[in-house]
């Protein structure tokens, strides 16, 4: 997501979903300062993956300039890794 149509993004969020084992991963980019991933053995709640990511991100790995503060950018990784936990859990 970008604030702007040719901007720099403000988060970029991806999961991966082994089918036969159940483990999720969710890795947070372009809000950070190196990619973030938290993994987990199996499809998490929304909570848990909420509690992962805050542990996670920490405030010196978000970015903080003119394009978004680090909060702002740490609650909108915690919403678009959400919304690929749905996805990858199926959840429609």
């Amino acid at each position: 997501m970008s604030t702007h149509p040719w901007g720099k993004s403000a988060a970029l969020v991806t999961g991966t979903r082994d089918p036969v084992a159940g483990r999720l991963a969710v890795t947070v980019t372009a809000a950070t300062t190196r990619p973030v991933t938290v993994s987990f053995s199996r499809v998490p709640s929304a909570g848990e993956l909420r509690r992962a990511l805050r542990e996670a991100l920490t405030s010196d790995l978000l970015f903080e300039d003119a394009q978004g503060r680090a909060d702002w950018r740490r609650h909108l990784a915690e919403h678009l890794a959400q919304e690929v936990r749905r996805e990858l859990a199926e959840e429609r």
